[in-house]
């Protein structure tokens, strides 16, 4: 009896999951909450672009992008071995997920900058920028690029100037 509970419950998940990468309509209503996963493997919208995350640390916060030098959040691992070892594949795949949900943000016309998909990207940065905490400011870029290439980037997102405090979280 047990197994057959589970069987149908694993059944109905497979199910599931097929109809939601398909994107059914009648799927696409409910809110899964990660339950079923969304992957675009062999899916009409496949992904096309990586997503960078590029962060500036500094004691005064400069308005201009441009007179910025960047500096990579994450080195992309593009060496052969990146197939079977790439330690930031789970950092790079929850920045793209980011991205996308700011993407979906600025369609519907919500302010990015107070959501929780801006904080966690913040949060991000803050933990990964080799930054001293002690009255410096960050500030990050996010961009798409099409490929490997480092030469063709789209600014996807502009942060502003967020002052680092050197006390510890909780205290």
């Amino acid at each position: 009896m047990v197994e057959l509970l589970a069987l149908a419950f694993l059944g109905l998940w497979f199910a599931v999951t097929v109809g939601y990468q398909l994107q059914l309509p009648f799927l696409l209503r409910f809110n899964f909450r990660g339950f079923v996963p969304l992957c675009h493997f062999f899916a009409p919208k496949p992904t096309s672009t990586d997503v960078r995350v590029y962060y500036w640390c500094g004691e005064d916060p400069v308005s201009g992008v441009d007179e910025i030098v960047w500096k990579p959040l994450i080195r992309p691992n593009k060496g052969r071995i990146r197939a079977f070892w790439n330690p930031n594949q789970r950092l790079e795949k929850s920045l793209s997920n980011i991205a996308r949900r700011i993407s979906h943000l600025r369609r519907i016309g919500a302010d990015v900058f107070y959501s929780v998909p801006y904080l966690r990207l913040l949060n991000v940065a803050e933990a990964h920028a080799a930054c001293k905490p002690e009255g410096e400011y960050l500030r990050f870029i996010v961009t798409r690029h099409g490929g490997m290439e480092d030469e063709s980037k789209f600014i996807f997102l502009t942060s502003h100037a967020h002052r680092l405090s050197d006390a510890a979280p909780g205290s």
